[in-house]
């Protein structure tokens, strides 16, 4: 099979400094982000084994995939032989610092996860990771499920990691006492326990604007705090890329999760990985209805 070529289309970037450039500076900073912001080697093998258990199944001449995001770990994870892979991502600051140019069989676009360029029932397998984080509710979380369930083939596969927020959340002051303790063992776990404890109903969601200034509010000296715990100022630094951001996040329970996903989806599996705040990173294995 002939190697797809990597395209994108053309987006404004806003210039280095202003307040809606979170995603390029979240590109730059990537090299410093760890689960469970990104995937860790469990999560990558949840997908890459629901993925070649389906191909093993269904024996097609070819695996047509989409993946939401360039999350690279995704991207490179052991595929099907002569798998077609495109990506769809609306940042070209993180598609050109995180997308895999050397992938065989695979393309990347600059585009919309509410309206992918691609026919309806022409995909068998869509995967992402934390992309509904991103997404606010009700309305862009159902357009996107929307989509994914048009492009999907019957019976192909929606693989997501989705991030939660407990039933019952610590609160903002539990969240602190914990870091200050050393209960807390990676500074990416903080930030999503911080993110959940400010959250509000699933349709509020959380301002990450607030996470950071929270943070600004009690920990007033980093250094000192990255000292203390033994982390790289590096990472720690990496919250600084909220501050007067205007993007939101969004934590669903997973019984909000999966009312979303019943309504358009037959779960399969739902996998909770090992490592620290695993208990609110599920992969969610869903078959298309």
């Amino acid at each position: 099979m002939q190697s797809v070529p990597a395209t994108s289309t053309s987006v404004a970037v806003p210039p280095a400094g202003s307040t809606k450039d979170h995603w390029n500076q979240h590109a730059r900073q990537w090299n410093w982000v760890s689960s469970p912001l990104r995937p860790a080697t469990e999560d990558v093998a949840i997908a890459a084994s629901a993925v070649q258990q389906w191909s093993d199944t269904h024996q097609p001449a070819r695996l047509s995939t989409v993946l939401l995001g360039v999350t690279p770990e995704l991207a490179r994870m052991p595929w099907p032989v002569d798998t077609q892979l495109l990506a769809v991502d609306r940042s070209e600051p993180m598609i050109h610092s995180l997308w895999p140019e050397d992938l065989p069989h695979s393309s990347v676009v600059c585009g919309n996860w509410q309206s992918l360029p691609l026919p309806a029932a022409s995909q068998q397998v869509v995967l992402g990771d934390g992309c509904f984080v991103l997404l606010d509710w009700p309305a862009t979380w159902q357009a996107v499920l929307q989509e994914v369930h048009r492009v999907l083939q019957p019976g192909g596969l929606f693989i997501m990691r989705y991030f939660l927020r407990p039933d019952h959340p610590e609160t903002i002051d539990e969240v602190f006492a914990r870091l200050q303790q050393g209960r807390i063992g990676n500074f990416h776990a903080f930030k999503w326990r911080l993110a959940a404890a400010l959250h509000g109903t699933l349709a509020q969601g959380v301002r990450i604007a607030d996470v950071w200034h929270e943070w600004h509010t009690r920990v007033p000296n980093p250094q000192t705090l990255a000292d203390q715990l033994g982390w790289p100022l590096e990472v720690v630094s990496t919250i600084n890329n909220y501050r007067d951001a205007p993007a939101g996040y969004t934590f669903p329970t997973l019984v909000e999760a999966r009312q979303a996903l019943s309504r358009q989806f037959h779960e399969l599996s739902c996998t909770f990985p090992g490592y620290e705040l695993g208990d609110r990173c599920p992969t969610f294995v869903m078959e298309r209805t």
